[in-house]
């Protein structure tokens, strides 16, 4: 058996922590911009050079 949790946040690192996908929402209610696979080995860590690289990555992605 396998579950589904949504997770809403603005907090892009708080996202990429838990996530095994990410979808990058646009200003339109409902639209859905981006669907990320999240592929950074676990246990994910803030402070290294991979996970910095794919959280800017996606927050250059936010503002396009």
């Amino acid at each position: 058996m396998s579950y589904t949790i949504v997770f809403v946040t603005h907090d892009v690192d708080e996202a990429v922590i838990p996530a095994d996908r990410i979808f990058l929402m646009g200003k339109d209610p409902g639209t859905i911009r981006y669907s990320v696979p999240v592929e950074l080995p676990r246990p994910r860590k803030r402070d290294t050079g991979e996970f910095i690289f794919f959280s800017q990555k996606l927050h250059k992605r936010l503002r396009t």
